[in-house]
This record gives C-alpha cells, sequence and structure tokens, in this order.
C-alpha cells in the first residue's frame, strides 16, 4: 500500500508545470544542470566555495573537481545528511541564511539554488558579503511572477480546499462506517463525503499531478479495492496524508513569501549601499523547452 510520504514526493517530482525543479532528494534535473554546469565546471582544486541553503547537495554533483574547501549551509539537519553523505568532502553548516557562521570575504565562489532568498533580503546581503575580491556569486532565486510560484499557488489552493471541504474527515468516517457494516452509518457518512467529494471536483483538476489530486485518486482507489486492504490501513493512509497535506501547504506558503520581487530588490539595493557591500545584478531566466519563467539569476557583476 502506498504510503503518504511517497504521496507527497509523487506530488513534488511530477507537477504539472515543467518548471517545478527543487526536490528533497538533491534529484538531478537536465535545466538546472546546463544552467549551472559553466560556473560549476570552472571550479579549481583551490578554490573555495559555498553552497547557501544547500539542500542534499545538488549543485556540488556539478563539481569537476574537488575544490580546496566546499562549505555547504542549510537549516535542514537531513538535508545537510544526504548532501555529505553524497559529497564526503563537504563542509556542511547548520545555519539560518540570514545569519551565516562565516568568514566576510573568504570564498571564490558562492552559491545558491532557490535557497538563500529564503532568509530574505539579509540572507542575500550576507552572501554578498561573503564573495572574496575576485570572487563570484551566482545565485538562481525564486521571483514572484515565475511558472514555479504560479504552479505553488495553485496547488495551495487546491490543498486548502481540501481542508475546507473536510475531505479527509468524510473519507475517514465513510472507511469506518463501511468497516462497521453499519447501513445507517454507511448512508449518513456516504452522503457527508459526496458533500466534501463535490466541492474538490467543482474547484479541482483531478489528476495525480498534484498533491489534492493524488490524495482524491489515491482514496478513490481504496474503496474500489477494499476486500485487498484492513481498514486500519486506510486509516492510516488518510491520517498520513493528511498530515503530508499540512506539511506541503506550509512549504508552499514559505516558497511563496521567499520569492523576491521589485520591493525586496529595491530594499536589497539599499542594504548592500548602507553595508558598503557591492551592488548586485539580476536577469530572468527562462525555461529553454516553455520559454516559462523560472527564477532570477543573481550576481555581483552584469550579465
Amino acid at each position: 500500500m502506498t504510503s503518504g510520504t511517497d504521496g507527497w514526493d509523487t506530488f513534488w517530482r511530477s507537477s504539472s508545470t515543467s518548471e517545478v525543479l527543487v526536490t528533497d532528494t538533491g534529484a538531478r534535473n537536465p535545466a538546472l544542470d546546463a544552467f549551472w554546469a559553466s560556473t560549476m565546471q570552472r571550479v579549481t582544486p583551490q578554490q573555495s566555495v559555498v553552497d547557501i541553503g544547500c539542500g542534499a547537495g545538488s549543485l556540488s554533483q556539478g563539481l569537476a573537481c574537488a575544490p580546496e574547501l566546499l562549505v555547504g549551509v542549510d537549516i535542514s539537519f537531513t538535508a545537510l545528511t544526504r548532501s555529505q553523505s553524497d559529497a564526503s568532502s563537504m563542509l556542511v553548516v547548520q545555519a539560518m541564511n540570514e545569519r551565516l557562521p562565516l568568514q566576510p570575504g573568504s570564498f571564490d565562489l558562492v552559491v545558491s539554488q532557490f535557497g538563500v532568498e529564503y532568509g530574505g533580503i539579509v540572507a542575500l546581503a550576507e552572501a554578498c558579503a561573503l564573495v572574496s575580491p575576485g570572487g563570484v556569486l551566482r545565485c538562481l532565486v525564486h521571483c514572484a511572477d515565475s511558472a514555479i510560484q504560479q504552479s505553488a499557488q495553485r496547488d495551495l489552493q487546491y490543498i486548502e480546499l481540501l481542508a475546507t471541504s473536510d475531505f479527509f474527515a468524510a473519507a475517514r468516517s465513510l472507511t469506518r462506517a463501511l468497516a462497521a457494516e453499519d447501513q445507517q452509518q454507511v448512508d449518513a457518512a456516504s452522503a457527508q463525503f459526496t458533500e466534501s467529494e463535490q466541492a474538490v471536483r467543482a474547484a479541482v483538476k483531478i489528476d495525480a499531478s498534484h498533491f489534492a489530486g493524488y490524495s482524491y485518486l489515491g482514496f478513490q482507489s481504496l474503496l474500489r479495492r477494499w476486500a485487498r486492504y484492513e481498514p486500519d490501513d486506510i486509516l492510516l493512509w488518510l491520517t498520513q496524508m493528511e498530515e503530508e497535506a499540512d506539511q506541503g501547504a506550509a512549504r508552499l506558503r514559505t516558497m511563496q513569501s521567499a520569492a523576491m520581487t521589485d520591493t525586496k530588490w529595491r530594499a536589497l539595493a539599499s542594504l548592500l549601499s548602507q553595508r558598503g557591500l557591492p551592488s548586485l545584478h539580476r536577469q530572468p531566466v527562462h525555461s529553454s523547452e516553455t520559454n516559462h519563467l523560472i527564477g532570477w539569476e543573481v550576481s555581483q557583476t552584469p550579465l
């Protein structure tokens, strides 16, 4: 039987928007590999590199050789454990992006892939301060009008609809009623579930490309194969999926709030000026396949 965790992973990997490029596992993405190839391939054994918001270390996988110093910073201990297992030479640091315990001006290359902006403009200023004289800063950050953000907004609305329609509660009631084999309970629970189901179907595109659709189809599949499962297993699956929905909604809200906007960019320019740090430059990055906006490329030199 599919677990709730597997359900969330399926949602995150198979979103219908091709620009959803971030995974918890550091899975490689061809579009991002191409974006970073020239930067990471030019790193030499004498250089020092820091990846801010490194996640599971997907950027370090693109290095042509091991630099003298390779540091990965992330707030997630789980992500850092994965990144260190994949790149044994990486020194991992668990820290908030906006409070980096690293020496300013000590890195030849400072990179971040959809990570540093989660610490806000202060984190971007911290990243800028880490660059050594003659060094390079290159970040790919979420921006408010990207295809990723549009997809996240849709998926968040769908997950929130599961909550407002009491989909999981109605599904649990129906499961318990069917297990009890009490026709009166079944009729009442069926009516409750039908109301919730209709609300979901009216507002959600029902397919497995997003979490809400996956949850809906998953429960329908369990009902069709009722005899194959124990009711307690179905109830456990529903509980796991509801927990994953809450976690996923929180993650999507955080991603949306982290996205850079013109207002944030102006505030960042002011902060950098106050701290005597070099100006940063930005340019939009689009998918070569769909031409959808992926995010902003941010660097210390005009692009």
